[in-house]
């Protein structure tokens, strides 16, 4: 059936039909009940056991040759290559990973950068600037 939908589409035989407006998604979700998804994802996830990600010590300070400093250090071949082996060791995806890494970034400089965000966007006069 999508197949036949797609060809008619492609041949010119057919039209898309307009999309509904996102908002009408977003008020459908508001307007489920939530108890019942939750009830679901608790059964679902019962047996889930959370496993950290051992990535190992993290150094105090990291130390870099003089000869390792500016273009003869860490090449992105080789940071690629140790991050796809931390997302191995611990059965993730390399995106997976870089989520993750992100969000402990934006948690330790999220502080700091809502406060500028805040300043920039949010001003005191209310007016919001895009």
């Amino acid at each position: 059936m999508i197949f036949n939908e797609l060809a008619s589409f492609y041949a010119g035989h057919a039209a898309l039909a307009k999309p509904l407006p996102y908002r009408n998604y977003i008020a459908w979700t508001l307007n489920r009940p939530h108890d019942e998804a939750h009830d679901f994802w608790r059964e679902y996830l019962k047996d889930l056991v959370p496993q950290t990600l051992r990535i190992g010590q993290r150094p105090a300070a990291v130390k870099v040759p003089a000869r390792r400093r500016g273009r003869g250090g860490n090449t992105r071949e080789d940071v690629t290559r140790r991050c796809r082996n931390v997302a191995k060791e611990n059965q993730i995806t390399l995106n997976t990973l870089l989520q993750g890494s992100w969000a402990l970034c934006w948690h330790i400089i999220k502080p700091r950068a809502m406060s500028f965000l805040e300043r920039v966007f949010w001003p005191a006069d209310g007016a919001i600037r895009y």
